[in-house]
């Protein structure tokens, strides 16, 4: 089978995957969730939830406009190593955060739904 088109949507178009947000950075709160479980696993310390959320939103708009204007790609990875930098963590290796990143992009994925006649 060949692939002759790829189609990106963003939500609201042919799928929805905003849950029970409404707002972005919020949607991505399914995804801070996964990761800071997977964060967490073998009892390591970690703040609250809300903070390690939080300090994810703060880097969100910066990385999501660099994309936009094709200055970097937002790796959830880094993102989430830039979140815990600035929580003052820097205990986890690469192969953490790729395993984190994992879970977040699952846990947005499983959100998704089809749109009403997109098919």
């Amino acid at each position: 089978m060949t692939i002759e088109t790829v189609v990106f949507d963003l939500g609201g178009t042919l799928i929805e995957y905003a849950g029970e947000y409404e707002h972005w950075p919020e949607l991505e709160t399914p995804g801070f969730a996964a990761a800071y479980a997977v964060l967490a696993e073998n009892g390591r310390s970690l703040p609250p939830f809300e903070h390690f959320k939080q300090a994810g939103f703060s880097h969100l708009p910066r990385m999501w406009q660099a994309a936009t204007r094709k200055e970097a790609n937002l790796q959830v990875h880094a993102l989430l190593g830039e979140t815990l930098a600035d929580l003052g963590i820097n205990s986890f290796g690469n192969g953490d955060l790729l395993a984190a990143a994992q879970a977040y992009g699952t846990a947005i994925q499983q959100q998704a739904w089809l749109i009403e006649g997109a098919l």
